[in-house]
């Protein structure tokens, strides 16, 4: 059986995305650039894609240096609603993971203002490391935070990271090299990890960057409420890790500054989840060369059941509308997306 069968079987998606937005007095001049539309990597092959952008003057269509498909365009005419609607047809579960190729590695190590971590971030690293744990701080941003907030009872800096292992009862039967494999068990045995200081043995290496995030992953699930209403898409993850509440672009957020706290690259994922809803978003880590999925929000891995429109740095690089427009408008806008496996 091939690495990729052994992680999920590939699933035919239908998608649905609507953008609809309302402004209280008429605008011109509407220069707009969308990112709600899947990309092609190896855990999703996009069959099939159309869309509707109401009003319009002129589209065309682009690709940034993430590799996120945009469409951008202008509205001359003076209007007050603006309407995004997309339709697709995705095969996902293709692979568990991704591999490594864009050489963009270093750039998912270093903070940005988004996910800068402060007192708060060092705060709930010292609480759910325990004192004495082989895992240390990265100085490869900055040496100088290192020294301020490493916890009590680490031996100093280690440039490149001790890692966290995870549960015993996770790591027995699992290769350096089976990633694929570990996803199915780790999902089989959820349960048991509680999240405590039982859970931390002291030994660790470069191979544990997975469980290492892995850990992360269900302690932010444990420890942080879902709240609508207290972010928006300037709330950066230091005032998440204050409130300890958000929604699923703070979560990622959190992730992602832990990891990074240690030196496990990180990025941002934005898309949807198998359902009728809203937009979803998630971290993605890299390990062992291949960049795997984690939900904060939902405590699992990344499987079939989502399909991904964009990736970067934070929530600021995968911005579903970004624009500018002539008057002084106040904007009002809802989203509804649907994806579910076709009969």
């Amino acid at each position: 059986m091939s690495e990729t069968a052994a992680c999920f079987n590939p699933l035919e998606f239908e998608f649905f995305y609507e953008m609809q937005s309302e402004f209280d007095r008429e605008i011109e001049g509407h220069n707009f650039r969308l990112m709600c539309f899947p990309i092609n990597d190896q855990r999703q092959k996009v069959q099939s894609i159309s869309y509707e952008i109401l009003p319009h003057t002129w589209l065309s269509e682009g690709c940034d240096s993430f590799g996120n498909l945009y469409v951008y365009g202008r509205a001359d005419g003076r209007h007050d609603s603006f309407t995004v609607r997309v339709h697709g047809i995705v095969e996902t579960g293709r692979s568990c993971f991704e591999a490594y190729e864009d050489g963009l590695s270093d750039l998912f190590h270093h903070f940005t203002p988004a996910t800068a971590p402060g007192d708060f971030a060092a705060a709930y690293f010292r609480e759910i490391v325990p004192a004495g744990c082989n895992l240390r701080l990265c100085g490869r941003q900055n040496p100088g935070f290192s020294q301020v907030y490493a916890p009590k009872g680490c031996a100093g800096i280690q440039v490149q990271g001790c890692r966290l292992k995870q549960a015993q009862t996770l790591r027995q039967g699992l290769q350096e090299d089976s990633a694929p494999e570990k996803v199915r068990k780790i999902r089989e045995k959820d349960s048991s990890c509680t999240g405590t200081e039982q859970d931390i043995p002291q030994t660790a290496g470069k191979q544990d960057d997975y469980e290492t995030a892995l850990y992360f992953m269900r302690r932010i699930h444990e420890d942080f409420s879902y709240q609508k209403g207290v972010s928006d898409t300037n709330t950066t993850s230091e005032q998440t890790f204050e409130r300890r509440a958000g929604v699923c672009q703070d979560f990622a957020h959190v992730l992602i500054t832990l990891c990074r706290m240690v030196g496990i690259p990180a990025r941002y994922a934005a898309g949807i989840l198998e359902g009728e809803g809203e937009t979803h978003a998630w971290a993605e880590i890299l390990s062992d060369g291949k960049w795997y999925g984690l939900d904060p929000t939902n405590n699992c891995a990344v499987d079939g059941r989502y399909i991904k429109f964009s990736q970067g740095r934070d929530c600021r690089d995968c911005l579903v509308n970004r624009g500018i427009y002539f008057n002084l408008a106040r904007e009002t806008q809802k989203i509804h997306v649907y994806a579910g496996t076709r009969k």
